[in-house]
């Protein structure tokens, strides 16, 4: 039997983030981020469950710049309650359209190689 890999948000924004990296997703972006930060907001405790959704949206800050944050929605844990736990953020300091569009695609690359990223890895999810 195979050692289950247990991804905590933290970990989990990270595999997603190298798989954009990877999948040549992420250099549009990267020459204006300021920061790239993964992990959750309260916690770390490990995902088991895989029936979430990962959602990245773009927003402008309160004080400067755009950011996006990257949250995982639906049933993360055994208690089979609907939640939703931040898991990552992008920021940079631009505050113009294009900036905007660049964090949006960002955001779907995320979204997509999250899906396809959980999809592969459904055991290490289970409880």
């Amino acid at each position: 039997m195979t050692k289950k890999t247990r991804y905590t948000p933290k970990t989990l924004m990270q595999a997603i983030h190298d798989r954009v990296v990877t999948e040549g997703c992420y250099a549009e972006a990267e020459t204006i981020m300021d920061y790239f930060s993964a992990g959750a907001i309260a916690g770390d405790t490990p995902f088991t469950s895989y029936e979430f959704t990962v959602v990245a949206y773009p927003y402008f800050g309160g004080s400067e710049g755009i950011y996006l944050d990257v949250v995982a929605q639906g049933v993360i844990d055994s208690s089979r309650e609907r939640k939703c736990c931040h898991i990552g953020t992008y920021k940079t300091l631009r505050e113009d359209l294009d900036a905007m569009q660049m964090m949006g695609r960002l955001g779907g690359s995320i979204a997509y190689y999250s899906f396809q990223f959980i999809n592969e890895h459904l055991d290490d999810f289970e409880p």
